[in-house]
């Protein structure tokens, strides 16, 4: 994890120098340049050192984007949602499907009426809406 320090301005600066000459002079060395003019008074940015502000304040703005996409993204849902329902329930299912579109515009319904067995996996369905498949008179799960 990279540790970068932004200074506004030279009493920042100054503050940082003091506290994180470490970690200042470690990035130095890693990339091979001076950053900072350093004085017993003062500490200022070099030229290489405000290109490499610039450029970082530039990368901090594009990951705060990126995040903001993620969790726009995140937070709306989309994608196709494949329905398969017994041509029995269309009267029930149509509005709640109207008001489903309406809430969630980006979600693609792909609705397929059937009254046979499905297999939601190998259909690739997600929801199945009609009479349990293993489901008899006689079963053990109730009427």
């Amino acid at each position: 994890m990279w540790r970068l320090a932004i200074c506004s301005s030279e009493p920042q600066a100054q503050s940082v120098a003091q506290h994180g000459d470490d970690a200042d002079s470690g990035l130095e060395e890693r990339l091979g340049a001076r950053l900072l003019n350093r004085s017993t008074r003062k500490v200022s940015l070099t030229e290489i050192g405000k290109s490499y502000y610039e450029r970082c304040v530039h990368i901090l703005a594009d990951m705060d984007e990126a995040d903001n996409v993620v969790h726009a993204l995140h937070l709306t849902p989309r994608g196709t949602l494949r329905i398969n329902a017994s041509v029995a329930v269309p009267s029930l299912l149509a509005p709640v499907i109207a008001e489903f579109t309406s809430l969630y515009p980006e979600v693609k319904l792909s609705v397929t009426m059937s009254d046979r067995m499905v297999d939601l996996v190998e259909e690739e369905s997600t929801w199945r809406f009609g009479r349990h498949p293993y489901r008899t008179r006689a079963s053990s799960y109730g009427a």
